[in-house]
């Protein structure tokens, strides 16, 4: 099957959440560094040149951006990339804003529980912080071999907030969440599916198409 790319939908289309000037769909500077929007809405979020830290205008950009995608009828499933080959910094350097802009920060989380498409986190690398609570309000979790994760709020005298805790625990046995958030752990990617969490292992240069194939079975 060929997959419809949307990037030629018309900038009148209805399901657009932003107009660029050019015409062409624009749904997100953040999102679209990277884009590969097709029938499966895979979007890349990389930022490796600022060690994937998490922007101020993330959240907002980032609702909007899945709140479209919800209600696109071209797309079906939303593929999320999480790209990471360092140490992971989403939790530290612009951390501290999200303390004065929970709310913004929380409902960004939130509004991929709400979407009606399958969300599914393809996750390379590190994941730590904020990678942390993206992927943990995703549907499906899909890793590569060498994927990480932590919950490391702990390590700076912080708690896990965007509703982490309550997510996890319903997802896992409530004792490990609590070790998970109260010890900050690095744990592995067999750890976290031996836990429950990850339902699919791809090579590291294979999980976008491993995530696409599979995808493929729930049309």
């Amino acid at each position: 099957m060929k997959w419809k790319s949307l990037d030629c939908v018309q900038a009148e289309d209805k399901y657009s959440p932003y107009k660029a000037g050019n015409g062409a769909l624009l749904y997100s500077p953040y999102l679209q560094k990277n884009p590969q929007i097709q029938v499966f809405s895979t979007s890349n979020l990389d930022r490796l040149s600022q060690r994937n830290v998490l922007s101020r205008d993330f959240p907002a950009e980032f609702a909007i951006a899945l709140q479209s995608l919800d209600q696109n009828p071209n797309a079906f499933v939303i593929i999320l990339l999480l790209r990471n080959r360092h140490q992971n910094s989403k939790l530290y350097h612009q951390r501290f804003w999200r303390l004065t802009r929970p709310k913004v920060h929380a409902d960004a989380i939130t509004a991929i529980e709400r979407c009606r498409k399958p969300v599914i986190a393809a996750i390379e690398g590190a994941c730590i912080g904020g990678g942390t609570d993206i992927v943990i309000a995703c549907d499906i979790w899909f890793r590569s071999k060498d994927a990480f994760f932590s919950v490391k709020e702990a390590g700076l005298g912080l708690t896990a907030d965007s509703w982490t805790l309550q997510r996890l625990s319903g997802i896992i046995e409530l004792g490990n969440a609590m070790e998970l958030a109260l010890t900050g752990l690095r744990f592995s990617g067999q750890e976290a599916r031996d836990l429950g969490l990850v339902y699919r292992v791809f090579g590291s240069r294979g999980i976008a198409r491993g995530c696409e194939n599979h995808s493929i079975y729930w049309f």
